[in-house]
């Protein structure tokens, strides 16, 4: 008598809307079978993980033919997504192995993620990375980066690089990530994705004038430096792209580095016509592929800034004034033509600059009671000049951030006689005296939401005069807003504000031998002070970039001519850092939110080196229905 072949037994399941779970075990070599009907054509989604050796998943219809399946190697997981017709179905859960294991089945008759326009997925937790100087290669954790689907596994959501990182290298098992690569979330969960930090980086050599240290925008470097690639002793200029650096020059004269935003860079270089015997510089505009010049005379330009496509520089090319010299004139670069702002017999020195925008001085204003004509403010919007003051008192010292517009002006109380500074500011519309009192108070700085001053408001310095005293304000004119932050018997000065965080400098430092102070900086996040430096030198600062702050001091080891050498500070919105320790000359640092630059001599040798304050990649996430996400970015700060 013949037997016919035993079947597995069959389980009923139920499909919904939401995502169901089986946990169970598999004998050696066995199959698993579940039913479901559906009573409408539905689509249907099925995933299978959790098991220790291999297991392949497949849906078959009662016939036991198969209408889909996934057969993935080792312990990869499972996925089938199908479209069905009415009727009744079997899941296959088999077991390839010669062991028993456990695993998991999900089931769901929809989609559990939620739709970002058509094609989006969630891509869950992307909190960043803190990183440090000589942390080595950091883990990139669940904690940092974490993608959840309640239908599919962590190695079916894979993450694709899209933008690589520069300051560093994003490994997994140990091999370099770039555009094109990808990694998964099993690959995050288990420990196998990290990142390392380049450190201290040696970008080319550099020129020992002092008129040549590096400029920083982004990820991007631009410095002159001696040789090249023709071997002479002449400056050529020199450009760091976050990966690869490229010589911009080869000729025989010197080049000086004026500017960068981006990959538009400004650069001098010294083939004009000779002026008292010696060739001036030309400016050259290079918008990442083509250099134009911009100049073409027998004077030396001032370059003042770039941002995007917004060139200003002056130029000694204006009428004489009233000694017989030449003044100097405005000029501004945009959308490929080059204007010229302004044309009279008086000096202008453009202030500041914001974009396209920007602020100067010029004394044309009414004779003041000595005789001499007034400072006015003139505002350039972009497309034309405008002259926001027009009176017999002097306005000076204009700063600009968007459309706020802040200066000093003669205007206040009498003091010894004379009558004192106040502190002004224009919005885009109208204006508003923001101190109104009988001390000197000059503008130190504006953003979009603060203002800051010094005010002669201290108590008396060693000169029998009041001290400069740390003020700020968010322009309301009824003076509400005005915080007094500092309240000493020394001067403190403005360095920078960046929105509502603020760097000054003040003559803190312990007395020396000769009884003189040294500068300290202080650093106010909006709400409190911390002191940055505590000793007896005069600390350098560049500049603040949001709650960041470079700054260069006297504080290494002794040079061959018993002077200390100058290191590299840095500060992170939370502590201090000393970047460099070393006999050799750190200084004339230059920094963006991602990277900090300087240049490093010992004797006749110059060199540039770039640290990487903070870096990222960018990427999309897309999961085994092959659904893809819009771009996300991943930052990774050194700390």
């Amino acid at each position: 008598m013949t037997r016919s072949k035993s079947r597995s037994p069959v389980r009923r399941i139920a499909l919904s809307d939401r995502p169901s779970e089986i946990s169970s075990q598999l004998a050696k070599r066995k199959d698993l079978f579940y039913q479901f009907k559906l009573a409408r054509s539905s689509p249907v989604y099925l995933s299978l993980d959790g098991f220790t050796g291999n297991a392949d998943l497949a849906l078959l219809n009662l016939k036991r033919q198969v209408v889909g399946q996934s057969k993935q190697a080792g312990q990869a997981s499972e996925f089938i997504s199908r479209q069905l017709k009415k009727g009744a179905y079997l899941i296959r859960v088999r077991n390839r192995t010669l062991s028993k294991t456990r695993f998991q089945l999900r089931f769901s008759k929809a989609d559990p993620l939620p739709n970002l326009g058509g094609t989006g997925l969630n891509t869950g937790l992307n909190t960043g990375l803190s990183t440090g100087l000589n942390a080595g290669a950091t883990p990139i954790t669940p904690a940092n980066l974490q993608a959840t689907d309640a239908l599919q596994s962590a190695d079916r959501l894979r993450y694709s690089i899209t933008g690589a990182t520069r300051n560093g290298r994003l490994l997994l098992n140990g091999v370099a990530l770039t555009v094109g690569s990808s990694f998964t979330q099993a690959d995050v969960d288990q420990g196998r994705l990290l990142y390392q930090n380049n450190g201290i980086k040696l970008l080319g050599t550099a020129s020992s004038s002092l008129l040549n240290g590096s400029l920083v925008s982004g990820f991007n470097v631009l410095w002159v430096g001696t040789g090249g690639s023709d071997g002479g002793s002449d400056t050529e200029v020199f450009f760091y792209d976050g990966s690869q650096t490229y010589q911009l020059t080869q000729n025989n004269v010197n080049e000086r580095a004026e500017g960068i935003d981006g990959n538009h860079l400004v650069w001098s270089s010294q083939i004009g016509a000779a002026n008292q015997g010696m060739a001036t510089y030309e400016l050259f505009d290079y918008d990442g592929s083509i250099a134009r010049q911009l100049t073409r005379n027998s004077v030396n330009e001032n370059f003042v800034g770039v941002a995007g496509n917004s060139l200003f520089w002056t130029s000694p090319v204006g009428a004489a004034d009233s000694t017989g010299r030449v003044t100097s004139e405005i000029f501004y670069a945009g959308a490929g033509q080059v204007r010229q702002l302004t044309s009279n017999s008086v000096n202008e020195d453009l202030s500041d600059f914001d974009g396209a925008t920007a602020v100067w001085e010029a004394k044309v204003g009414a004779a003041d009671a000595s005789g001499r004509p007034t400072g006015e403010i003139f505002y350039f919007d972009g497309s034309r000049v405008r002259q926001l003051t027009n009176n017999s008192v002097s306005d000076s010292a204009p700063r600009i951030s968007g459309s706020r517009i802040a200066w000093s002006s003669k205007i206040g109380g009498l003091n010894l006689g004379a009558a004192t500074d106040e502190i002004m500011l224009y919005d885009g519309s109208s204006m508003t005296q923001i101190t109104q009192n009988d001390i000197d108070d000059f503008i130190g700085d504006v953003s979009s939401s603060s203002i800051a001053w010094i005010g002669r408001s201290g108590s008396l310095n060693g000169l029998g005069v009041k001290s400069y005293e740390i003020y700020r304000a968010d322009g309301r004119s009824d003076g509400s807003s005005i915080q007094r932050l500092t309240q000493n018997g020394f001067d403190d000065y403005v360095v920078e504000l960046s929105g509502n965080n603020l760097l000054w400098r003040g003559l803190a430092g312990a007395p020396d031998s000769f009884g003189q102070r040294s500068y300290e900086l202080f650093f106010n996040d909006g709400s409190s002070t911390t002191q940055l430096t505590q000793n007896q030198v005069d600390d350098r600062p560049v500049g603040l970039q949001g709650n960041k702050a470079v700054w260069f001091s006297p504080t290494g080891s002794l040079s061959a001519e018993g002077v200390a050498t100058r290191e590299i500070f840095y500060f992170d919105g939370s502590r201090v850092r000393q970047l460099t320790a070393d006999a050799k000359n750190d200084d004339f640092p230059s920094f963006s939110a991602q990277t900090l630059a300087w240049r490093s001599t010992e004797g006749a040798v110059s060199q540039i080196f770039s640290y990487g304050l903070d870096d990222q990649f960018s990427y999309t996430l897309s999961d085994g229905s092959n659904r893809v996400s819009t771009p996300q970015l991943f930052k990774i700060q050194s700390v």
